[in-house]
């Protein structure tokens, strides 16, 4: 169990390393962020009298 928690805790940064630094496990983002998806406008609005 101690193993379990101790897998927990990252490593403290080293002097070399940039204070961004997030370890070896994580690989550098290739591709940039996608924008947001935006939903289409309706192109008539719909009538719904049933209420």
């Amino acid at each position: 169990m101690f193993a379990t928690i101790k897998s927990l805790i990252p490593e403290p940064r080293q002097a070399h390393q940039p204070r961004n630094y997030v370890g070896r496990h994580r690989q550098p983002d290739q591709l940039p962020p996608a924008p947001a998806p935006t939903s289409p406008a309706p192109s008539e609005p719909e009538e719904n009298t049933a209420a």
